[in-house]
């Protein structure tokens, strides 16, 4: 009580001692850190705790952390305030928590910090009173190589909108990852990685990034997302993704592994995925079918074996025949997907029809589905053109 009694008297003379360091009885800042097991490291997370012990009745306070180039650093929760026993007298004790997070390697100094305080006179004036902490000097060890990324936890998990081994023609299939680190801010998440491959098409979404405050540390989150298809019928596999980085608490290295995933329409994968029109042509269908077929072959097929002089035809001048009688696969699928107005479908029926052509002919034919390819995939598609007008200029390529 007496110590208290000296500390208000003191307090009397307030305009001579505004602006004035209070003694070190009424009030006491400090940077205290928490333990590290094994030596601390460029970017790795230190958190700390900036306590504060005051024996005045305080009206206002501002506690600002100045920008440092040696630590980055983020305010784990708000200022927590308490009365508590402190050497026997009551106390006010603010604590803050904070992750402070080195910027390069040798001996770094985290500055010293002033709490201004605005408290109350025994005559019930105001006086401001700075309360400074004294600075901090903290050893980093260098970074052990490169990429580096130094983090207490992480986990992910992989979605794709539907089976990617197994996609219906012409069809998209969307894969999404969600990345999560505890112990790293955001400017410290990987970047997102590029899917490229030559029989591949992929847009990818804009990561979106977010960051939970929590008293272990900040949990920052990014996701990434990918549109994907391939570019013909062929079968495809994406390679893995290997992302290192540190285990701060093993102190050790470790790996986020995408794994390697298979990408296919169902009927390269083997599944015979039928046309529409085939899947609706069954049951009494192909007796009546198979019946008029035959009777056309029987008038037919004379006229295709032999030429004017009854001569029998060579195999050369049968395919030819035969090529001029018979419509193009890839034309009619040109067709039909026009006459449905399913982008998609042309689109694949356009590439399956450039792949029989010369190169010239078939960079014309990719030229003209530019258009089509930006309406569909782009994450701002363009105007979608004029299927039936496309198909047509298509087929005269």
């Amino acid at each position: 009580m007496v110590r208290v009694l000296a500390l208000w008297l003191a307090l009397l003379a307030a305009p001579a001692l505004a602006q004035t360091p209070l003694p070190a009885e009424a009030a006491r800042l400090e940077l205290i850190l928490d333990p590290v097991e094994g030596p601390l490291r460029e970017g790795q997370m230190l958190l700390a705790t900036l306590r504060g012990e005051y024996r005045v009745r305080i009206a206002l306070e501002d506690l600002p952390i100045p920008h440092s180039a040696d630590f980055d650093w983020i305010q784990l929760a708000r200022d927590d305030w308490t009365l508590e026993q402190v050497d026997g007298l009551p106390t006010q004790v603010m604590r803050r928590r904070l992750a402070l997070f080195p910027q390069s390697a040798g001996a770094l100094s985290f500055p010293a910090l002033t709490h201004q305080l605005t408290i109350f006179t025994p005559d019930g004036g105001r006086s401001t009173h700075p309360v400074t902490s004294a600075p901090v000097t903290i050893q980093v060890s260098p970074a052990l190589g490169e990429p580096w990324w130094p983090v207490r936890a992480v986990e992910f998990s992989e979605s794709w909108s539907r089976d990617p081994a197994g996609l219906p023609l012409g069809e998209t299939v969307r894969r999404r990852v969600i990345l999560r680190a505890l112990g790293a801010t955001d400017q410290m998440m990987p970047p997102q990685p590029a899917l490229r491959a030559p029989w591949l098409i992929s847009f990818s979404r804009p990561p979106e990034r977010s960051t939970e405050l929590t008293p272990a540390g900040p949990v920052t989150t990014v996701v990434w997302e990918w549109s994907l298809r391939p570019k013909t019928g062929e079968r495809g596999v994406l390679p893995a993704i290997r992302i290192p980085y540190y285990d701060t608490g093993a102190q050790r290295a470790g790996e986020v592994v995408l794994p390697a995933v298979p990408l296919a329409y169902a009927a390269a994968a083997g599944e015979g995925a039928q046309e529409p029109w085939r899947a609706a042509f069954t049951g009494w269908a192909y007796p009546l079918a198979g019946g008029a077929a035959g009777l056309v072959a029987g008038a037919v097929l004379p006229m295709l074996l032999f030429g004017r002089n009854r001569r029998l035809k060579s195999r050369a001048e049968l395919r030819a025949q035969l090529a001029r009688l018979l419509p193009d696969p890839a034309k009619r699928r040109l067709s039909r997907a026009a006459r449905r107005g399913d982008g998609h479908a042309l689109r694949w029926a356009a590439r399956s029809l450039a792949q029989e052509m010369p190169p010239g002919r078939r960079d014309r034919v990719l030229a003209e589905i530019d258009a089509l390819d930006r309406a569909l995939f782009a994450e701002e598609p363009g105007p979608k053109p004029d299927l039936r007008r496309l198909a047509r200029k298509l087929r005269k390529l």
